[in-house]
């Protein structure tokens, strides 16, 4: 069988939750990724990662929240001439350095344990290249599962939990304080509809609404209609008329600190 070309994606803490809630979390994550692939791509969800069988990395998809990495990767038969082969046609891009093979198996059954990869892998890289398993140039990763996965580069993302599956409030996006807000809100699962919102502003968030429908509200009257679970206001302290909770999580942020994650989030 011909190699494949996928996306390997990572979470962190959806793992942490019971087997019941880490389902149901895998599967909202899975469905906003969905958002930036044609429906004939395959999505294909397995303990601990998120194979997108899909050759391009779209635009966006590092502002997946619950995405904490992903690596292009390369499937395989479980054979490690093919996984010999494969590592050393990833490193003919090497300029210069050092470099480091890692492997792990969940398939014991597989001929070689995960030591016996990694040196038969790195057998096979040019001589010019020397072996620093501390603080490599260069990696090669192998994860020996139903298939083998080969991959180099891993990169990093947002993080944080799938949108929506912290429930659903309203945030106001008057400023660049609601915006911060806003964001750190979504970045915990929340899905917001939003108050009064400025079109920059609103554009900027829309870039991380990755998944879910954009939606605004002229009043927070109007947005109680829909339950929400809380309002995220920055500068309201005080019982709204709606009886909703309040919340303010730039709480306790400095000024340095709001203008750093603004920048991070591109407003």
């Amino acid at each position: 069988m011909a190699a494949e070309k996928a996306i390997l994606v990572r979470y962190g803490e959806v793992w942490l939750k019971t087997r019941h809630v880490r389902r149901r979390f895998e599967q909202i994550l899975a469905a906003n990724l969905r958002a930036l692939f044609p429906k004939k791509v395959r999505i294909q969800v397995v303990p601990g990662r998120i194979f997108i069988h899909s050759s391009k990395v779209p635009e966006g998809f590092g502002r997946v929240f619950g995405v904490t990495s992903y690596s292009p990767v390369l499937i395989l038969e479980k054979d490690i001439e093919a996984i010999k082969k494969a590592a050393k046609e990833m490193a003919k891009k090497w300029k210069k350095g050092s470099f480091a093979v890692r492997a792990s198996r969940t398939d014991k059954s597989f001929q070689l344990n995960s030591k016996e990869i990694e040196i038969a892998v790195a057998n096979e890289i040019p001589a010019k290249f020397k072996v620093d398993l501390s603080d490599p140039n260069n990696q090669i990763t192998i994860e020996i599962r139903d298939r083998a996965y080969v991959y180099e580069k891993e990169v990093r993302c947002s993080g944080g939990l799938p949108l929506g599956s912290g429930g659903f409030a309203a945030a106001f996006l008057r400023d660049e304080r609601d915006l911060a807000a806003a964001w750190l809100m979504m970045k915990r699962g929340v899905a917001l509809s939003f108050l009064s919102p400025k079109k920059p502003l609103l554009k900027a968030i829309g870039k991380w609404n990755i998944g879910r429908s954009l939606k605004s509200f002229r009043s927070l009257k109007e947005a109680a209609k829909k339950s929400p679970k809380a309002v995220i206001d920055v500068r309201e302290t005080a019982p709204v008329r709606e009886k909703l909770i309040i919340l303010n999580p730039l709480a306790g942020w400095s000024e340095k600190e709001i203008g750093a994650l603004l920048k991070k989030i591109g407003k």
